[in-house]
């Protein structure tokens, strides 16, 4: 039962795409504008034409790892306010309002603010933590108050130092929301590192060649990036909710 449940939903988003495929078809062959609306054929050459070559190949891995490097060191700063907040739960009042700072800020006056004041290779790295960090922030210290009551007594008991009792005892238990913040993190941080790469037009990025494709009016190669990020990211929104079933079943 389980199985005919995923197979009509991939059946249900495979016909979703080949749809939306059919009505960009019959758009560009109304408009009969090359420039702007490139035909299917079109967008696939140039998708063909974007991956077959090492600087787009290498753009994509050097994008994966920036966001991995910005994912671990929001993970490590989520770590230590967290820790601060089991120590002194009155921090709290200094650390949510940072937070909602954070979070309600304009990313795009932020991005070109960074790109005026420091270097556009490393303001998409401030920029992913921006949007990354409060989420993570929220997520331990939310697994940090609804913790057990019994195990935060049993904890209390033990003779041993608060910092032990942080990282030995209530790390482990919140692992699994741990787990799903890093997922999650990594999916949003990875469209938030490209528009902040596109904002910043930083060189041998994703950002930075949409950008430069934008500038040269080359809609046709932007079209072919947007099909290949979409492709990326539905794998990585895939792998996330996979993890977060394993995770919930253990």
């Amino acid at each position: 039962m389980r199985h005919s449940i995923y197979l009509k939903k991939y059946i249900y988003s495979i016909l979703t795409i080949i749809l939306l495929f059919v009505i960009w078809q019959v758009i560009a062959s109304i408009k009969d504008v090359e420039l702007i609306y490139p035909s299917l054929g079109t967008i696939f050459k140039r998708i063909s034409e974007t991956l077959s070559t090492w600087d787009s190949a290498s753009a994509i891995l050097l994008t994966f790892v920036k966001v991995l490097i910005s994912v671990l060191i929001c993970l490590i700063i989520s770590f230590i306010i967290t820790f601060l907040y089991y120590l002194i739960p009155s921090s709290t009042y200094i650390i949510r309002p940072i937070v909602t700072i954070m979070k309600v800020a304009p990313f795009a006056a932020i991005a070109v603010y960074l790109f005026l004041a420091i270097s556009s290779t490393a303001a998409p790295y401030i920029l992913t933590s921006f949007v990354v960090l409060p989420i993570m922030i929220e997520s331990f210290i939310s697994g940090v108050d609804n913790l057990n009551k019994e195990i935060d007594d049993d904890l209390k008991t033990l003779d041993i130092s608060k910092f032990r009792k942080f990282f030995v005892g209530i790390v482990p238990i919140l692992f699994p929301t741990i787990i799903m913040s890093l997922l999650s993190s990594f999916g949003l941080g990875f469209k938030t590192m490209i528009m902040g790469e596109y904002i910043c037009s930083t060189n041998h990025s994703i950002g930075g060649y949409i950008y430069d494709y934008k500038s040269s009016t080359s809609y046709d190669y932007i079209l072919a990036w947007v099909v290949i990020l979409v492709f990326l990211i539905g794998l990585i929104d895939l792998l996330i909710r996979f993890m977060g079933k394993k995770i919930k079943n253990k």
